[in-house]
């Protein structure tokens, strides 16, 4: 992850408490030094997904727990960002990908999730929004891309 990642990060460490009525005291900064920091931000929020799910662990989940439970969703899934994964954040990425032509820099920087009640109970990823290139803004401009724009290419296909 990105430094600019980190207040997602631990929103996401938040969203991880709240499910189980934990304060978030010093847990955000005990995953990030836990090793973390080092995954892409859609490989943490694809954990949070599962351990805040029905199929997550019973009592808080410690940093080895977390490390193991990445470990099980990497042998469910394949590697991050295989074709056909149903992962929503994979469909959003290869779509972009697949759609438009983007630079090496607009595929590295950050790119900005849009999401419905990002500090609810309902958190809900909505789209992306793709920044423009820095240095040749006209020839690759910032995209954006819904969710529902997905499920209506899926029901016309």
């Amino acid at each position: 992850m990105l430094h600019n990642d980190r207040p997602e990060f631990d929103r996401q460490v938040s969203l991880i408490c709240a499910a189980y009525n934990v304060p978030l005291g010093e847990r955000a900064e005990a995953y990030w030094v836990g090793g973390f920091h080092k995954l892409r931000l859609d490989d943490w929020i694809r954990i949070v997904t599962f351990v805040i799910g029905p199929d997550g662990p019973e009592k808080m989940p410690t940093v080895q727990q977390l490390w193991g439970i990445r470990k099980k969703l990497q042998k469910l899934s394949g590697p991050v960002g295989r074709p056909g994964t149903p992962d929503l954040l994979t469909a959003l990425v290869e779509n972009a990908l697949t759609r438009w032509h983007l630079s090496e820099i607009q595929v590295r920087q950050p790119w900005n999730w849009i999401g419905r009640d990002v500090n609810g109970p309902d958190c809900a990823i909505l789209g992306v929004i793709i920044p423009q290139d820095p240095k040749e803004p006209t020839k690759y401009p910032a995209h954006r891309l819904m969710v529902e724009e997905l499920e209506q290419g899926r029901a016309q296909a």
